[in-house]
């Protein structure tokens, strides 16, 4: 459903009523675009967690090892 791009001047020329209708019909496919967008970036938020987040596993220290960030 692509639909052509109207050229400056035809926009010059559009009537008010015209105007307000495209802009109330922009309106649901824009909010929908939003709301598609956030679930998006939550899932990568998600699943970036899930693969750079803290791990389940514990670091094991070796007692016989010199820590370098040790304090003095």
């Amino acid at each position: 459903m692509k639909k052509d791009k109207l050229t400056r001047q035809q926009l010059n020329s559009l009537d008010k009523d015209i105007w307000i209708t495209l802009l109330l019909d922009m309106q649901d496919p824009i909010l929908q675009q939003t709301i598609a967008i956030e679930k998006l970036t939550e899932q990568i938020a998600l699943m970036n967690t899930r693969t750079f987040g803290k791990k389940s596993e514990k670091l094991q220290i070796d007692e016989d090892q010199l820590s370098f960030f040790s304090e003095i």
